[in-house]
């Protein structure tokens, strides 16, 4: 019961806030492509053809950009650590809009996990035109003064 509650939340129409907020985005990319003589495509489809990556998919942030990539037929490339709740969303918007999509584990914390992703990313697709950086790991020093030595660990830069 929980897949098709989710599978409705996927599909449902943005609120009249987000509509608003993505009529306002749209405004003022128009604005900006017009000083350059750019001419935009507006709608659905805009992404048709194109492939993009999205990292931390399975959930929140992840997921909706993901949903609303879908809106303009990108396909997609899926990665989170856990690729079960990745899975049931790879179907939930392959089915949506029939683009194509894969899901792959991967831990951005281990450098041959992402090279792995980025490999079957390019054996099915070919090409990157979009790369969402969502994924990332959150623990209480400043970002600046550390850096991953070891898969799930971080530690100071040698001085």
């Amino acid at each position: 019961m929980a897949s098709k509650r989710q599978s409705s939340k996927l599909r449902r129409p943005p609120t009249t806030r987000e509509r608003r907020e993505l009529d306002d985005v749209e405004r003022l990319l128009d604005g900006e492509d017009a000083k350059r003589g750019e001419v935009r495509q507006v709608g659905p489809g805009r992404l048709r053809h194109k492939v993009a990556i999205v990292t931390g998919a399975s959930r929140g942030i992840g997921l909706a950009i993901a949903t609303a990539l879908v809106a303009d037929e990108c396909d997609l490339a899926l990665m989170a650590r856990d690729t079960a709740p990745l899975k049931h969303t790879a179907r939930a918007l392959s089915d949506t809009a029939g683009i194509r999509v894969i899901v792959k584990a991967c831990d951005v914390r281990d450098p041959k996990s992402v090279d792995d992703f980025f490999a079957a990313v390019r054996k099915r697709f070919g090409r990157v035109d979009v790369l969402i950086n969502n994924a990332g790991i959150a623990h209480p020093s400043p970002t600046c003064k550390t850096y991953p030595s070891k898969p799930g660990k971080t530690s100071s830069p040698p001085t």
